[in-house]
């Protein structure tokens, strides 16, 4: 046996609400808001309010709407040049397309020039020039007739 006495579990207590502020930082926060155009006190003002979810699901919304118009646009903008029917020229005044066959004629005749350079030397760099297929090659000039 115990010597204490039985003594029966008590309610819970019910929670303190939290205290206000005491006058003194009521009267700060008073001059923080600022006072009125006859010099008093500013004691209430008007509470910010948050976005709702409403209002943030509408802004997400737009701002996916205008990435999409964005994309959309970028989408349409990069149309070629060739494909849309207008000549892009450079600063020279020579059509972009020319330029850019006439850097590929170049480099199809170094690339020939280099290959028969090789087969030149020897049996082994005629191998290594028709095992690369560069004799069975049109020239540049009949590739781009037989493109067109």
């Amino acid at each position: 046996r115990s010597s204490q006495k039985y003594v029966a579990p008590a309610a819970e207590k019910p929670k303190a609400k939290p205290k206000g502020l005491t006058h003194g930082q009521m009267v700060m926060q008073w001059e923080a808001n600022g006072r009125d155009a006859e010099g008093k006190l500013i004691k209430h003002t008007p509470k910010k309010q948050g976005w709702t979810k409403d209002e943030i699901n509408r802004a997400r919304d737009r701002a996916d709407a205008e990435r999409r118009r964005a994309a959309e646009q970028a989408a349409v903008t990069t149309t070629p040049a060739g494909a849309a029917g207008e000549a892009v020229e450079t600063a020279e005044g020579v059509p972009a397309h020319e330029l850019a066959r006439a850097r590929l004629r170049e480099l199809a005749h170094a690339l020939q020039t280099g290959a028969k350079g090789a087969a030149g030397g020897g049996a082994e760099g005629a191998s290594a020039a028709e095992g690369a297929g560069a004799s069975c090659e049109p020239p540049p000039e009949e590739q781009w007739a037989i493109a067109e």
